[in-house]
Parts: structure tokens; sequence; C-alpha cells
């Protein structure tokens, strides 16, 4: 068994495309419930979600790593800067930042 992680460039598109299958992972979310507002995410649907994270992916930087097992995709992690998932910068949730500045800076 041969694992390796790499960043999701759109070079892996097809590769992300297949881990996720036909529906897009979790009823069609494609990882882009964090990404998207609670509007826009009411407004969505499977087809928008899978270009809204083509199309971030597309602009770089990598927004997550993938990870393959001998060669098929296994895995996913979103990593990135705070500001790609705004929903996590929420205050009423556990995720939002001690320090409001950080939810837009792009180093955190």
């Amino acid at each position: 068994m041969n694992t390796t992680i790499a960043p999701l460039v759109p070079e892996l598109w097809a590769d992300f495309e297949d881990l996720f299958g036909k529906q897009g992972a979790c009823y069609g979310c494609w990882c882009t419930h964090f990404r998207l507002s609670p509007a826009a995410r009411r407004a969505s649907n499977r087809e928008r979600n899978k270009d809204h994270i083509k199309a971030r992916i597309e602009a770089g930087p990598p927004p997550g790593v993938l990870a393959f097992e001998d060669g098929k995709a296994v895995g996913w992690m979103q990593i990135g800067p705070r500001a790609d998932v705004p929903e996590w910068n929420n205050k009423g949730r556990g995720s939002a930042p001690v320090d409001p500045a950080d939810a837009t800076d792009p180093g955190v």
C-alpha cells in the first residue's frame, strides 16, 4: 500500500470529482457549506456547489489536500485561510476568531 498526500490543484480535479462521486458527497454539498453564506446555500444546488468548488480550485491557492492510496483518491481535507470559509468566522460558532481582524486576514 502506497499512500501519498497532494495539494488539490486543477490537474487533480478528476480525482477529486471521482472521490466525491455523482452525488457530490454529503447530498451535493461538494464541501461548500462553510464557504457560502446561509442565503447562498439556500439558493444553491448540487451543480452550483460543484461549480463553486471547481472555480475555487482553479483560482488557487489549493483549498486543501487529497490523500491517495495506490494512486486512487481516498480522502480530502480542506485547508486554507480563514477568509475562504466565512461561515467559520461566524460569532455564533466556536470557530469564531478571537481577534475579528483575523477573519479576513489572508495570512490566518
